[in-house]
């Protein structure tokens, strides 16, 4: 069998260039790489299927479960290694779990070079092609481990900033609706999270809840009411959020230290 003798070590990879076969699912060790030169192909992964076109690449990680449903009259270029070969870059390729398991060879020169060039050294041998392939094979994993981490970075930085810009929105909605019934379910929706998602992202960049946030900017209303109005403790209440002057009164000494009527003492006399 083909796996074990990678497994045991007899051969450090495998290399071939033709049409595919269809196999049923199954799971080696091994990483492999199908580029596909000419056509297209369909593969599941995961039980995921996807189409890979010419100038494309499936990247089917060690354990991965993957089969091939269709025969494929296209050219292809299979690759499998092992840790025989790649020896600790093998667990670093192995830790690399890509969202979307297909990805363009097309688009970078040097990976593009080289999978000619191996898919050529394969058809036509010449001397010491062993050891070209053996470089060639360590050139397109280097390609494809650069592609791997560009592609997680890319990924958590656009899903971070989407985080922060959905945020932001809510934070608005607080400065400019905190006079209103605000619930967090409404802000939640407003920003296309559910309560819990919306809650736990919140204070992950916040580092409040989002009625702590809320609290505080009434309260910053609050304080400046006291201060430059004669409004009486109930309607800054109202024009505020808060239910009635108990809960304002509550919420603001927690906040400030001291309730409502002496913070607007002790703000006329420095006055």
């Amino acid at each position: 069998m083909l796996y074990q003798k990678l497994l045991m070590g007899e051969r450090p990879y495998y290399i071939n260039v033709g049409r595919l076969r269809p196999f049923e699912a199954h799971r080696h060790s091994e990483i492999e790489l199908i580029f596909c030169l000419k056509g297209h192909y369909d593969i599941v992964i995961d039980k995921m299927r996807y189409r890979v076109e010419a100038g494309e690449f499936a990247f089917v990680g060690s354990m991965k479960s993957h089969e091939i449903p269709e025969a494929g009259e296209d050219v292809h270029l299979i690759i499998e290694v092992g840790a025989v070969l790649l020896s600790e870059y093998f667990s670093v390729l192995s830790e690399k779990s890509p969202e979307c398991p297909v990805f363009s060879f097309r688009d970078s020169a040097p990976l593009s070079s080289v999978v000619a060039e191996t898919a050529e050294l394969y058809r036509h041998p010449k001397e010491f092609s062993e050891l070209f392939l053996r470089g060639n094979i360590f050139k397109i994993c280097a390609c494809v481990l650069e592609k791997l981490v560009s592609e997680n970075t890319n990924s958590h930085t656009s899903k971070a900033l989407r985080s922060v810009a959905n945020i932001e929105k809510a934070l608005d909605m607080i400065h400019a609706q905190y006079a209103e019934d605000l619930t967090v379910e409404q802000v939640a929706e407003s920003c296309g999270y559910s309560k819990s998602n919306f809650c736990k992202i919140f204070k992950n960049i916040t580092e409040d809840t989002f009625h702590g946030v809320l609290n505080k900017q009434r309260v910053k209303v609050a304080k400046s009411l006291l201060s430059e109005t004669d409004l009486s403790v109930e309607q800054i209440a109202g024009q505020t959020g808060f239910a009635d002057s108990k809960s304002l009164c509550r919420v603001f000494k927690q906040l400030v230290g001291e309730s409502p009527g002496q913070y607007r003492k002790n703000e006329k006399k420095t006055q």
